[in-house]
């Protein structure tokens, strides 16, 4: 009877430790697809600003200076060889500053294309929205990642922590 009452704990632990396991493993899971799927639209929404510069660049060409134009037309033609968060993140400040610098001068200039600021500012807005929303995931990642019990959950099915998308 002891030895039956000592097996049945054992097998009841053994069972409630492949649950935590299990439990664990399928929220790093649904975490990590949430963080693919945010990256995913930042990338979208990044292409979506790239395309507008491309199409942008003809209008604006007699107005701007040829480096100028010859820096967007860089940041358009690299858009595609960036692939993880950090390089993206890089990009994308280095991107909207040029941008920025751009616009300014078309203003100096006397420029006005309220279409085309409203499209680049829409597109900046929604950006930001994405990229907090990333963030946030990250941080819910990274601390189930460091958690006790959970951690060891992650190193053993190879999980680890994910980078915010910050000012580079």
């Amino acid at each position: 009877m002891h030895k039956l009452l000592l097996l049945v704990f054992i097998v009841a632990f053994i069972d409630s430790l492949i649950i935590i396991v299990c439990k664990s493993y399928n929220n790093l899971v649904k975490l990590r697809n949430v963080l693919e799927s945010n990256y995913a639209d930042i990338n979208k929404e990044l292409s979506y600003r790239v395309e507008l510069v491309r199409q942008f660049i003809p209008i604006i060409t007699p107005y701007i200076d040829a480096a100028k134009i010859s820096e967007l037309n860089t940041y358009v033609a690299q858009f595609n060889i960036k692939v993880g968060i950090t390089e993206l993140a890089e990009y994308y400040y280095k991107f909207n500053y040029a941008i920025s610098s751009v616009n300014l001068s078309l203003k100096d200039r006397g420029f006005n294309a309220p279409e085309w600021t409203k499209a680049f500012d829409d597109s900046l807005s929604r950006l930001e929205a994405l990229k907090l929303i990333y963030d946030d995931n990250v941080l819910k990642m990274n601390n189930i990642v460091d958690m006790p019990g959970t951690s060891i959950v992650a190193k053993l099915f190879g999980f680890v922590k994910w980078p915010y998308f910050r000012n580079a």
